[in-house]
């Protein structure tokens, strides 16, 4: 597991939703906007005998939450917890946005296959 590989995750599960994606290799993150409105941060720790993925919503430069309704993004092993983290990101983001921005979003964005090449651009050139 390393940052391509969180990044990917993270495309491919928010698709069109996730945009401006770039890897940090010495801070070993990966980061990308969710719905052109919150900073979402996935970051790899080495521990002796593991890998864990964790992930977090940048409020501002010193804040990341790394709780959301009631789920903990920060100990993730694998796929499915992954997932699960990611999901409990996207429900949280939906509830704190108003649903006419959603619409919009959705109108503006969703039909548009232009967003969804950067997954493939992405699993070329950087995996």
């Amino acid at each position: 597991m390393n940052n391509n590989y969180i990044l990917c995750e993270m495309k491919q599960f928010y698709g069109y939703k996730f945009k401006d994606f770039e890897c940090n290799y010495e801070e070993k993150t990966a980061i990308g906007v969710l719905y052109d409105s919150f900073v979402i941060v996935g970051r790899i720790d080495d521990y002796p005998y593991d890998k864990y993925c964790g992930f977090g919503i940048r409020l501002c430069d010193d804040h990341i939450v790394t709780n959301v309704l009631g789920h903990s993004l920060l100990v993730n092993k694998n796929i499915e917890d992954i997932h699960a983290s990611l999901k409990a990101i996207d429900d949280y983001c939906i509830a704190r946005l108003p649903q006419k921005f959603l619409d919009e979003y959705n109108k503006a964005y969703c039909s548009d296959d232009a967003n969804n090449s950067g997954l493939s651009w992405l699993m070329k050139n950087w995996i």
